[in-house]
């Protein structure tokens, strides 16, 4: 779908629901259309360094993995994939017209006021919900698949390097941190990976490498009776294929960006009772590496959502996420210096 077709449907819902029936949430990757009991999530018509969602056949496959991927994590948020269709202008999301337009993501409308993020935002999450995690956690980890074979210097480098993607962003924006903030970190990435090969290539043979969930922060989680964890990533398998530190890396990243150091202890306490995936001092030091990788995902992500704003008062609503991201990213770049 294009922008044009997206906010037609939209407004075609709108039309025949009323304005509380439906809402239009946008990424740097996906549409998600969001009703009294469904979600439905659209592929954007996007292609990045990491990504490829350039075709229809790419979109419909994306949405039949992405479900497949999250029936064990989620099994009950994901429902179908369907089709939304055109004829004369009008637009539906599981209806008649002749012209197939794209393919949508079923899922289960969960109640929004449970996902924590927002939660985190209003000082309601406790040690108890990140202890719940955590036990949901390692269950997946695990039953996780084991990867032997994944563990490469150039993918490693050229995964973290990718934040050049949005260095004219950030020098636009933020002209006196970005250019030296971004260098530094490559260059030290690149050392640290060079320097610590031999010790990941280590933790690989002992099983610590697994089929992951790959996007694991807050606003992938809700908190329920038992904690729901979705949107495990489809778009690119080598994201998920990581060391587990990566993974608890990007949860721990998360809270930190919250202000909330204190729930990431409870959280590791616990994981570390359950799953003993640290062995040494090298092993502290990855797992302080991979904290700057995971913010340097969620700059990037940021970044990218920022670079595709409609218009300036858009723009302006995200500069303050990058901006966080970006003095988060330094605080651990330092840390590690």
């Amino acid at each position: 779908m294009t922008t044009r077709e997206i906010n037609l449907l939209h407004r075609d819902l709108y039309i025949k629901h009323g304005p509380e029936w439906v809402d239009l949430i946008s990424t740097h990757a996906s549409w998600v259309l969001l009703t009294p009991e469904f979600a439905y999530k659209i592929k954007k018509p996007v292609q990045f360094s990491f990504l490829d969602y350039s075709t229809l056949e790419k979109r419909e496959a994306a949405c039949w993995e992405e479900m497949r991927l999250n029936k064990e994590l989620a099994k009950n948020l994901y429902l179908d994939v369907v089709e939304i269709r055109e004829e004369k202008n009008r637009y539906t999301l599981e209806g008649s017209g002749t012209n197939l337009i794209d393919f949508a993501l079923k899922m289960k409308r969960m109640n929004p006021k449970r996902q924590m993020d927002i939660l985190l935002h209003t000082d309601q999450v406790s040690a108890e919900d990140v202890l719940a995690i955590a036990e949901n956690l390692t269950l997946f980890h695990q039953k996780a698949e084991r990867r032997y074979d994944v563990v490469d210097l150039d993918t490693l480098k050229n995964q973290f390097n990718d934040i050049a993607v949005i260095l004219p962003f950030l020098e636009k924006h933020f002209p006196e941190e970005a250019s030296s903030t971004i260098e530094n970190s490559i260059e030290l990435s690149d050392q640290f990976l060079a320097q610590h090969l031999d010790r990941l290539l280590e933790r690989q043979a002992k099983g610590w490498v697994i089929d992951g969930h790959g996007d694991l922060h807050s606003r992938n989680i809700f908190l329920m009776k038992k904690p729901v964890i979705f949107d495990r990533i489809e778009f690119n398998e080598a994201f998920r294929l990581m060391d587990i530190l990566s993974e608890i890396a990007f949860f721990c990243m998360d809270l930190h960006f919250f202000g909330r150091q204190d729930l990431a202890a409870h959280f590791l306490q616990r994981y570390f009772q359950l799953i003993p995936c640290i062995e040494d001092i090298k092993d502290w030091n990855i797992f302080h590496y991979f904290k700057l990788y995971r913010a340097n995902v969620r700059l990037k992500v940021s970044g990218l959502n920022a670079m595709q704003a409609q218009d300036e008062a858009e723009l302006q609503a995200i500069i303050p996420t990058v901006k966080a991201y970006l003095h988060l990213y330094r605080y651990y770049l330092k840390a590690l210096s």
